[in-house]
Formats: structure tokens, C-alpha cells, sequence
């Protein structure tokens, strides 16, 4: 999955100029890119169904759910423990923590102080010199970046290795 999206999320300007000279945003090119897209739209739709089929058939992402919807449901050790086996995404895992649950009092004395400014002049020769370094930051973790963040989250050096 991650192949594929990153490769649609860089090409689709590209593809729109290609289909745009072909000529596919008329009436009569609409008609077969409508009719492209429904097909598309139809095997998608298959995959999700026979990946659900897959999912309640196999004994092991039965057992895994099971554990999972009982760590959200009672979060202690024992439940989490036997979480660790598994290897999924992040933000499945049981929450431990919400700043919701904090009642109104606590929330008054967490609140953030006003930062203090420096209107100096090297302080703000120092911003600007870090603005590419913020552009370049921005760019990395946006492709890349996001998916190495995360535990179990190893598809992109998976990527590396296998090539």
C-alpha cells in the first residue's frame, strides 16, 4: 500500500496533463473515464470485501482482535501484555492517558506561560537563516518521514532492503 500511495500521491499532476491531451476531459473521453473509474471503483471494492472474508477466517487476526477490543475496553497489564506479540499501527493501541479526562482545576494549572520575545537582531537573523532548513524538514517528513515515526511502521525500509 505504501508503494502505491506515494507513487499516485507524486504522478497525479502528471497523469491529469496526460489525459487532459488526450483528450479524456470531453464529453465522449468522460464517458470511458467514468466507465474506467467504476471498474476500478468495483475491483477496490473487492479487495476490501475478500480482505474482510480473509480477516474472519483466519484464527490468528481473530485472536489478535479479541485482545485488542479487550485492552480498550479494560487497559491493564495482563491485556496489554498480550498485545505486545502483534505487530500493528499505533493508533490502535489502548490509550493510556487523555488530557479529556483532566478535570477543569487541573486544566487551569497546565496552561502554557506567554513566551518571552528577544526582538534582538541576531535572534532574528537566526529565524530567517533557519527557513530552509524549516522547508526542508517540512518536505522530508511529509514523504518519508511519517511513516518512520511510528513503531511497527517499517514498510519504507522494508522498501530499501528488498531492493
Amino acid at each position: 500500500m505504501f508503494h502505491v500511495t506515494l507513487g499516485l500521491k507524486y504522478l497525479s499532476p502528471i497523469v491529469g496533463v496526460y489525459l487532459y491531451r488526450k483528450g479524456y476531459f470531453t464529453a465522449e473521453g468522460g464517458a470511458s473515464l467514468i466507465k474506467f473509474a467504476v471498474s476500478l471503483l468495483i475491483v477496490y471494492a473487492a479487495a476490501f470485501v475478500f480482505r474482510g472474508i480473509d480477516r474472519l477466517a483466519n484464527l490468528d487476526y481473530r485472536t489478535f482482535i479479541k485482545a485488542l477490543v479487550e485492552a480498550r475496553n479494560s487497559p491493564t497489564f495482563q491485556t496489554k501484555k498480550a498485545l505486545v506479540g502483534y505487530d500493528f499501527e499505533f493508533w490502535a493501541w489502548p490509550v493510556d492517558f487523555s488530557v479529556k479526562e483532566l478535570n477543569s482545576d487541573r486544566k487551569k494549572a497546565y496552561k502554557a506561560q506567554p513566551a518571552v520575545t528577544n526582538s534582538s537582531r541576531r535572534l532574528q537573523a537566526i529565524e530567517r537563516s533557519s527557513f530552509p532548513c524549516r522547508i526542508l524538514s517540512y518536505i522530508a517528513m511529509h514523504t518519508f518521514g511519517r511513516s518512520m515515526v511510528y513503531p511497527g511502521s517499517t514498510s519504507f525500509v522494508n522498501y530499501f532492503l528488498c531492493k
